[in-house]
């Protein structure tokens, strides 16, 4: 699907990266505006590839195409081009993010209040302090339709043997402002095993395990385990649960303890990460002799040599209640997949499909 790149004008540039930068143009033959994601061939390093990523937009595309599927809940590929060492791979422009959505891009979602605090001046000074919080006012029916059509992307993507590997709110997109209808995009890192060039270069039991970002990332990858397959896109998903259906679009991962001072490397460290997800789901256990905790037994763990699990230590805590983990959800379909989702054991974490049947029946 090579295009001639002069059909676009007007670049905008809108993000700046490592390997890529994004720009909007206009498309000089149907007159919409697009998106252009142009990436340095020579800058980018493994797990990204481009060229992988382009070959699984197009075979989502066409797989959308014979199954009449509409394809907005996959980013749609319009084409791509090359010019000495930059690949462009052209998308449509979306209006939003989730990302976007939950930080006030449009107010019917979020609603901002502004504290003023006047005690500088009263003091004699000249400045007064502001702080801002956002209170979630999602309608609970859209967070519903959210998270099903959601399912239905990872479902389709899937299915179609592709590991996104990066699902995040900055990776779901919107056309319109309708937060009922996300569109799943940003397959840079994503992982086909269908692809025999990318398993060979990256084998299906020996996967690079630095993927997905921030608290988005499944507890397996922090430990090395890299013979993962779908299942970290379902715990992905189960963290999405957690900003959405929070007060704040606050995941609970996300913890007040921390101070300002502390860098972020260090608060999003797979040690530390390990840390609040057993706080906050309850600290795994290789065996469970009272039948007390069995949604926390996770037995590939007893391989010490392996996950060097055991050797540290971790102060055992309970899983926290579904209302300290999803504070605003009162859906009980919701909240069962949920729990369903957040296994530790990966062989009984419920799939996409899985999930979205349970929606319809």
């Amino acid at each position: 699907m090579s295009i001639n790149y002069k059909r676009y004008v007007n670049r905008r540039q809108i993000f700046r990266g490592h390997i890529s930068d994004v720009y909007i143009a206009e498309d000089v033959e149907t007159q919409l505006d697009v998106c252009l994601k142009v990436v340095d061939l020579d800058l980018v390093v493994k797990p990204h590839n481009v060229r992988y990523e382009l070959s699984m937009l197009q075979k989502l595309h066409n797989r959308a195409k014979e199954e009449s599927i509409n394809h907005d809940i996959i980013c749609q590929l319009l084409g791509s081009y090359e010019i000495g060492d930059d690949l462009t791979i052209v998308m449509p422009k979306y209006a939003y993010t989730l990302e976007s959505l939950l930080m006030g891009a449009v107010r019917q979602y979020v609603r901002v209040k502004t504290k003023f605090n006047w005690s500088g001046i009263s003091n004699g000074g000249s400045n007064s302090a502001t702080s801002t919080q956002r209170f979630n006012v999602i309608e609970p029916d859209h967070s519903r339709e959210l998270i099903i059509n959601l399912l239905k992307g990872v479902a389709f993507i899937h299915k179609h043997e592709i590991i996104h590997r990066d699902l995040k709110p900055a990776n779901i997109f919107f056309k319109t402002d309708d937060i009922r209808y996300p569109i799943i995009g940003d397959f840079g890192i994503s992982y086909d095993n269908n692809n025999a060039n990318q398993v060979r270069d990256e084998p299906t039991d020996e996967k690079y395990f630095d993927v997905s970002t921030g608290i988005y990332k499944a507890p397996e990858l922090c430990l090395g385990i890299n013979n993962y397959e779908y299942e970290i896109d379902i715990w992905a998903v189960g963290i999405i649960f957690t900003v959405i259906y929070s007060p704040h679009f606050k995941s609970i991962l996300e913890s007040k303890d921390i101070n300002k001072d502390e860098s972020e490397e260090l608060a999003m460290s797979d040690l530390y990460l390990l840390t609040q997800i057993f706080k906050t789901f309850g600290t795994p256990l290789i065996e469970d002799k009272t039948n007390k905790y069995q949604e926390l037994v996770w037995e590939e763990l007893d391989n010490d040599e392996k996950y060097h699990f055991k050797q540290f230590n971790f102060r055992f805590n309970e899983r926290k209640s579904i209302k300290d983990i999803l504070p605003r959800c009162e859906d009980a379909q919701i909240t069962d997949i949920f729990n369903r989702m957040m296994y530790y054991d990966r062989t009984k974490r419920l799939q996409a499909q899985e999930a979205v049947d349970l929606f319809h029946n």
